[in-house]
């Protein structure tokens, strides 16, 4: 503290002494896609995914199904996805994708395997009355059911399979458990060696998403997955952390975390130098695309436009449009469903243009502030963080919550930005993949 101040407050304000760090010039906030809502809604999704049930085999600690701790909003029930609603969905996806030139058809949960016939249905409707596009199907699954008669049938389908693996035994079972309390790790690594020794195909489509927890250890997840003697892919990893979206609760990630985190970052940053060896490239992937996606937010611009809109918005329902098992439309998987707000239509009328243009212009909810602010251009908050799921209208406050450590990481962005350019570092990955 200085003056009261912290030290972001006194980062940004040293910035602005120097004539950085302005407000951004916007008169007017206005997404650039809203003239183009309708056309898009009506002919550009390529993408659905279904909710196959809202049930589940296993009740991990950290879900928002089944835990009342952390997320209160959902709970698991023996809700299944009917076939008349899949059938209407990929009627549907097929009318309003004229411009799309690929389409992707996913399955969701709870666990969808719970609903496997339906999955296996669904392909085959699509592949039957969706011929003149590519098509692409996906599911995620805690890998539990994915036994051989499953795998047979899986086998067939050009499908890409998630997987939820928290890492090892002891990390994974620390969270993912049966509903008697047994952990899974056994049976997934058991389910997915069979994956890599009897069906290669499945194998070479395959992924895993790892939820990092607080009270995990990061470097043990990390090593277990490096670890060349084990049956899982470090390149076919996503980590994440908890989502902070829906909860009250004040999700606390411990010292430890962030020195292990940030180390393997650091590590990224001197492969970009040249003062760390290529070969590890793979095990920075989520880094790299970060620190290359600085090059697009801090490009210098000659003039301002007049009317734009804060970045972390898609355009809700197109490339992610999420079908939950009543046949309503929400923008993808990760909202909550109970929401109003994130509700955006159904099967049987279509899209509600208002609710989704309303998504769309989220950024008008504060506007007088994001005309003002400095971090315009780097903002990440998309409508779903800046739902309570409770409201049936966006609160300003609630979502001003979020700004603040949104321009917090902006900040950290830039310094990285900065240093790396200092270095003589040029963003070119065309130089970096030689």
């Amino acid at each position: 503290m200085k003056n009261g101040k912290d030290t972001y407050q006194v980062t940004v304000e040293d910035f602005q002494k120097k004539g950085f760090l302005m407000s951004s010039g916007i008169k007017k906030i206005e997404h650039p896609a809203i003239n183009m809502l309708k056309y898009q809604l009506g002919s550009c999704i390529n993408s659905i995914t279904f909710q196959m049930t809202q049930n589940c085999n296993l009740r991990c600690s950290y879900c928002p199904y089944s835990n009342d701790q952390i997320y209160k909003q959902r709970h698991h029930n023996t809700g299944m996805i009917s076939w008349e609603i899949i059938k209407k969905g990929i009627d549907f996806l097929k009318e309003h994708s004229k411009d799309a030139e690929t389409i992707y058809v996913a399955f969701y949960g709870g666990e969808p395997l719970l609903n496997k016939k339906l999955i296996i249905d669904a392909m085959d409707y699509t592949m039957l009355n969706i011929k003149e596009k590519k098509i692409s199907f996906g599911m995620t699954t805690n890998a539990t059911l994915l036994n051989d008669a499953t795998l047979s049938e899986l086998d067939k389908y050009d499908i890409s399979i998630m997987v939820s693996l928290d890492g090892g035994r002891k990390e994974h079972n620390q969270n993912r458990k049966f509903a008697n309390g047994e952990g899974s790790f056994d049976i997934v690594e058991r389910n997915v060696k069979n994956i890599k020794e009897n069906y290669p195909k499945l194998f070479s489509k395959l992924k895993f998403n790892t939820v990092i927890a607080p009270g995990s250890n990061y470097s043990s997840i990390w090593d277990f997955f490096k670890d060349e003697n084990n049956i899982f892919d470090f390149n076919k990893v996503n980590f994440n952390t908890l989502s902070r979206n829906y909860t009250d609760e004040d999700i606390q990630y411990d010292a430890a975390f962030f020195e292990e985190r940030n180390y393997e970052t650091l590590k990224a940053y001197l492969m970009l130098l040249g003062k760390f060896d290529k070969q590890n490239i793979s095990e920075h992937k989520s880094d790299i695309e970060h620190i290359f996606s600085f090059k697009e937010m801090f490009i210098p611009r000659k003039e301002v436009p007049e009317i734009a809109h804060p970045r972390g918005t898609c355009i809700p329902g197109v490339k992610k449009l999420f079908v939950d098992i009543y046949g309503n439309f929400y923008p993808c998987e990760r909202v909550d469903e109970n929401s109003e707000i994130m509700r955006i239509g159904n099967l049987e009328n279509g899209f509600d243009i208002e609710r989704v243009t309303r998504l769309l212009s989220i950024g008008t909810t504060t506007e007088k502030i994001c005309k003002e602010c400095w971090a315009f251009n780097c903002c990440t908050i998309c409508p779903a963080s800046a739902d309570d799921g409770k409201s049936l209208e966006y609160s300003a406050d609630f979502k001003l919550k979020k700004c603040h450590g949104v321009k917090e990481n902006a900040l950290e962005n830039i310094k990285d930005y900065t240093m790396l350019k200092e270095f003589g570092f040029e963003f070119r990955m065309e130089e970096l993949l030689k």
